[in-house]
């Protein structure tokens, strides 16, 4: 990543790869449990210090060697020596989709660390959207595999340029449906907004 500084940190049986960059007194520490993607918090560093950590497994941290170094708790107590290592008193967590499931397990498990969160597209029960046949995301909805595949007429072909919601009158219901992307430019300034206002 070019501005960022790339580090490999020990987190006591396992290295992570730990890219650095930005200014100013908040930090934001992002990383993914399944599709880590760096460049995804490069504009934070316009406003504040960024973290981001490589999970095991991943580009140049120390590879999975069983199931349990891709355990949320095991990825949350490596993020937790991350930041003990790097002398970061709280930092704000950041995360998309499994991004944000990381970033909530974290800041139930280490509260006094967290300073904020900026979080969306996760789902606090999953299973139970892919299990519920009202949900479009599960296997057994209707036009489930038409949706798959982008039909002429799918919220398949909307999500590229689309975003998820959950449907209010059904909350079970996971919508698919025309919008911005879900990290959009105002989406961005009220996170910058937040991010000035813990400064």
């Amino acid at each position: 990543m070019i501005g960022f500084s790339q580090h490999l940190i020990d987190v006591g049986g396992a290295q992570l790869e730990v890219y650095r960059g930005g200014e100013g007194g908040i930090v934001v520490c992002g990383s993914h449990p399944h599709g880590p993607e760096p460049e995804s918090v490069r504009w934070y560093a316009e406003h504040a210090q960024v973290v981001y950590i490589m999970p095991r497994g991943h580009g140049q941290s120390s590879p999975v060697r069983d199931s349990r170094d891709m355990r949320l708790e095991t990825i949350t107590r490596d993020l937790e020596a991350v930041r003990l290592q790097l002398g970061v008193e709280r930092w704000v967590l950041e995360g998309y989709s499994g991004g944000c499931l990381l970033a909530l397990t974290y800041a139930l498990r280490y509260p006094d660390a967290v300073a904020g969160l900026i979080v969306g597209l996760g789902a606090a029960n999953i299973a139970g959207i892919l299990d519920d046949p009202r949900s479009v995301a599960s296997p057994v909805y209707p036009t489930y595999q038409a949706d798959l595949v982008g039909g002429p007429s799918g919220p398949a072909r909307h999500v590229r340029g689309g975003c998820a919601s959950l449907d209010a009158a059904a909350p079970w219901r996971l919508g698919v449906g025309p919008g911005p992307p879900a990290v959009d430019r105002g989406a961005r300034r009220g996170a910058i907004a937040a991010l000035q206002g813990l400064s």
